[in-house]
């Protein structure tokens, strides 16, 4: 401890130091916040004091790094120091209350932080800077923290649209001027193949213990049927109420058509939700429905049906995303 100024960047973190194991020490949490903020803000001053004459050591040698293109003189005080203020209000709880806030705010801070000492000359006062020079590369230096900082928030915005909108990640973004998929292999498949396999589910669920006249009756008039079964299926998809905003951009439809030997039921899967398509894109998958064979034999249990249903994989109508039947996906 020898050697040691009053008034010195030590004297700081010992003080911070000591204000952490009181912290420690303290029961109450009202008592425990009022001590913590003393222990952040000699943290802070601590840390960015010995950064901030590691800098002046280092401009003494002329080895500062300039960031390219802007010919900006790069410190990294100010950044450490934003960092560790942003983290303080987090556990505080004061002004950032999550995480995502704090990396938002973080280049904020830092340009504040790092543009507070040009507007202070002795005394203190408060100044206006005279060099052009130094008032350039303020407006730089904040231009940048709001380019970063608008980047954080943008991240955690696509972050956000694609949990609401899974089936946008099954989409090509090879046009896209912000979005890059890193992961080729692994492109998710679009929300609109759940819905095909809950809807050939809820088919014939409604057509289970049926005589084949009422299966055909019933068919005949899917059209009358498909409103409930949109709610149905959407439920079973997405959840009631729905756990995702995109439920209201995808519409079940399906058609029947009375053919021999084998009747023709489509379903389809509209999405017109944000798309790299013009129109969105419709799934479709065809199920064929024929009068099941008289059973001479008794029939196992699980048999017994007046009907049987065969449904083929899905497909596309128009040009779709991935929907994971097409084998080019599938390419090493």
């Amino acid at each position: 401890m020898e050697g040691i100024k009053p008034f010195s960047w030590q004297t700081s973190l010992l003080t911070s130091l000591f204000c952490w194991f009181i912290y420690l020490l303290l029961d109450d949490l009202d008592a425990k916040r009022f001590v913590s903020v003393f222990g952040w803000f000699f943290l802070i001053v601590g840390v960015d004091w010995v950064l901030l004459l590691q800098e002046r050591a280092t401009a003494k040698t002329d080895k500062e790094f300039n960031i390219p293109i802007f010919d900006l003189k790069f410190r990294l005080s100010p950044w450490i120091s934003g960092a560790l203020t942003c983290l303080a209000f987090y556990s505080l709880d004061f002004l950032i209350y999550t995480f995502r806030d704090t990396l938002v705010a973080w280049p904020l801070f830092s340009a504040a932080i790092g543009a507070f000492p040009k507007f202070l000359k002795p005394g203190p006062t408060l100044k206006v800077p005279d060099d052009v020079g130094v008032r350039q590369d303020l407006v730089t230096l904040v231009l940048l923290a709001i380019l970063y900082s608008c980047w954080f928030q943008f991240t955690f915005f696509v972050q956000d649209l694609l949990q609401q909108y899974p089936s946008l990640l099954a989409d090509d973004f090879d046009r896209s001027q912000f979005v890059v998929r890193t992961n080729r292999q692994t492109i998710p498949t679009t929300n609109g193949v759940v819905i095909l396999d809950n809807a050939e589910a809820a088919i014939r669920s409604k057509l289970n213990g049926r005589s084949w006249v009422n299966v055909q009756r019933w068919l005949r008039n899917i059209d009358e049927q498909v409103p409930s079964l949109n709610q149905q299926i959407k439920a079973d998809t997405f959840g009631n109420p729905p756990r995702v905003g995109e439920a209201g951009l995808w519409q079940f439809d399906a058609n029947y058509t009375d053919v021999s030997p084998e009747d023709v039921l489509n379903l389809q899967a509209i999405w017109s939700g944000p798309s790299s398509k013009a129109n969105g894109y419709i799934l479709e998958k065809t199920c064929f429905i024929s009068q099941a064979p008289v059973q001479i034999t008794p029939a196992p249990a699980s048999s017994g049906q007046s009907y049987q249903m065969t449904c083929q994989s899905v497909t596309s109508i128009s040009e779709a995303v991935n929907f994971g039947r097409d084998e080019r996906w599938d390419e090493g």
